[in-house]
């Protein structure tokens, strides 16, 4: 579980500062450790994201057709919406 690890990590960088025998600068080297995986992530989500996006863009031509049957759910969900 990398969210898991990452407390962790930063609880054993952190315990030191809090107990008076690191100095802060210690967190510096923690950030600079998890900056490339941040943005490995960030960049992964992001391009995940606009291939989503760039599919539910485009709305079939039938969904605007008279007399189109819709869920009950639907229809509720989109009433409790307005």
């Amino acid at each position: 579980m990398p969210g898991s690890r990452t407390a962790t990590n930063l609880h054993g960088c952190s315990r030191p500062i809090l107990q008076g025998w690191a100095d802060i600068a210690i967190l510096d080297a923690y950030e600079a450790s998890r900056l490339p995986i941040t943005e490995q992530v960030s960049a992964l989500c992001d391009g995940d994201g606009r291939q989503v996006l760039s599919q539910r863009r485009a709305v079939p031509d039938e969904i605007e057709q008279p007399g189109r049957k819709v869920m009950p759910s639907a229809s509720k969900w989109g009433q409790a919406a307005i």
